[in-house]
């Protein structure tokens, strides 16, 4: 039960960083807060300021995100000054 209860709470906690939003990285994409594996991106919104947001799906056969349907959002931002 104990076993159990604990895996219940780390799924909660990966979902609750899924919806707060992971890093993204141009290199590297953004990983699954589960099984890190490269999450794939469905939606991406435009660049506001030096932010873009992005939603990805973990596509894992055997990740607990992806088979609850899970939504990833990530952050990209662009620290390159203009000036």
């Amino acid at each position: 039960m104990a076993r159990q209860s604990a895996v219940v709470g780390r799924i909660a906690a990966a979902r609750q960083q899924a919806q707060g939003g992971v890093d993204y990285s141009p290199k590297n994409g953004a990983r699954c807060p589960w099984c890190d594996q490269r999450a794939k991106i469905y939606k991406t919104t435009p660049w506001e300021d030096n932010v873009r947001v992005r939603y990805h799906r973990c596509i894992e056969p055997g990740c607990a995100l992806s088979s609850m349907g899970v939504t990833i959002k990530s952050v990209e931002v662009d620290t390159v000054d203009g000036s």
